[in-house]
């Protein structure tokens, strides 16, 4: 499944945010930003399997949730 304009969860935050490469989502200085772009969007847009892989990218942890809106928060709140 293809979210906005048909870019992955992880592409789409990466472009909003500015990032010149999906790497840099991973640095602690993007994670405001990241945050605010996250409000921004649905969480039924993208699969809970896209949500589940942007947390752990993102946060480098382990972390599993049952559905998107959980995943959305847990992001939102880091």
């Amino acid at each position: 499944m293809k979210g906005k304009n048909n870019l992955s969860l992880l592409e789409y935050i990466s472009f909003k945010v500015g990032c010149m490469y999906l790497s840099d989502l991973r640095c602690n200085s993007h994670l405001y930003n990241i945050q605010h772009e996250l409000r921004s969007i649905d969480p039924y847009d993208y699969c809970l399997k896209e949500w589940n892989d942007a947390v752990n990218y993102i946060t480098g942890k382990d972390v599993s949730f049952d559905n998107s809106e959980k995943a959305l928060e847990f992001l939102i709140n880091l």
